[in-house]
This record gives C-alpha cells, structure tokens and sequence, in this order.
C-alpha cells in the first residue's frame, strides 16, 4: 500500500484535501468521546507526506501511517506492533476524526476524538 501513495495522492484524493508530497496537515481535536462519555479535550496531531510516505506524529511518537483514499477525504491509518488501530479521516473541507481501538490491561479500549485540520505546504 505504502509503495502507491504518490498515485493514489496525486490522482484519488478530493481537491480540497490533498496532501502533495512534503505537505502536512495540522489537526486539533477538541473532542472526546469513549464509553464513559463526551468531554471537551485538546489534542494535536500532525500527518505529513514525504517522498511518498506519510507519517503521524502526535507529540510523543512518529510513525509511517497508510493513506486510504475515498470520495470525501482521506484516511491515515496507524496499526501498532501490539495490533491497536488508530484512524484519522480527513474530510474535503479539513473537519477531521480520529478514532483510536486497542487492548488495554483492563479489556477493549475505543475513543473518538473529533476536530479540524489545516494544510500547511512543505
């Protein structure tokens, strides 16, 4: 999937959210919601293209994330060595949700953060 991402940026993406090579989205989620309910949370996220691979990179790890393309936006999904899955979507007019599944030492885990991203060309 990762060897694509040129092809699948440049010819799939919506307009409004295309992420050309060296370009980096900027998200801040204000948002969360779990099973224990909604609450008001900043969080920040940066996802970068570069030479044809993208990255997360929320403060305390980068990681090489797959670029999944739709009609309405882009998604970025990370999955960890332990099998959690991380997805942030950003839609063609840069709203933006990220929702993060796991295994925590207490049972499943899943979050949803919700918020706006803005493009910032490299």
């Amino acid at each position: 999937m990762r060897a694509l991402l040129p092809l699948l940026l440049l010819a799939a993406a919506p307009a409004a959210a295309q992420t050309p090579a060296g370009d980096s989205l900027f998200c801040k989620f204000d948002r969360l919601c779990s099973s224990e309910g909604c609450e008001d949370a900043e969080y920040f996220l940066e996802l970068r293209v570069d030479a044809g691979e993208a990255f997360f990179n929320d403060g305390e790890r980068t990681v090489e994330v797959d670029i999944i393309t739709g009609r309405d936006g882009l998604s970025f999904l990370d999955i960890d060595e332990a099998g959690n899955l991380s997805l942030t979507t950003v839609y063609q007019d840069f709203s933006a949700a990220l929702s993060a599944h796991g295994i925590g030492p207490e049972g499943p885990t899943s979050v949803l953060r919700t918020g706006a991203c803005r493009r910032e060309h490299g």
